[in-house]
């Protein structure tokens, strides 16, 4: 069996680094209020530096359980809020 990982990156607009990581973490736990996997948020640590300002990841033990997360994730009125506020 192989490991699924999911992985959004997010280039924040210039000086929006922190709310990018804010909202983030408020996914994420909104992740955990409906049930499923917090995952792993990082943040660059140099603002300097190439690549996106915050990761998140999660990883899964096959295509069902990413699906299932996916699911419960789109019939969450929370969790669809706090991804409108990502865009």
């Amino acid at each position: 069996a192989r490991m699924i990982v999911e992985r959004t990156n997010y280039y924040a607009k210039p000086g929006g680094a922190a709310e990018v990581l804010a909202i983030r973490q408020e996914a994420s736990a909104v992740r955990v209020a409906i049930g499923l996997s917090h995952g792993v948020i990082r943040a660059k640590a140099d603002a300097a530096a190439d690549g996106p300002d915050v990761t998140w990841e999660c990883a899964f033990a096959d295509l069902e359980e990413r699906q299932r997360d996916l699911d419960a994730r789109a019939a969450s009125p929370a969790f669809e809020a706090v991804r409108a506020r990502m865009k």
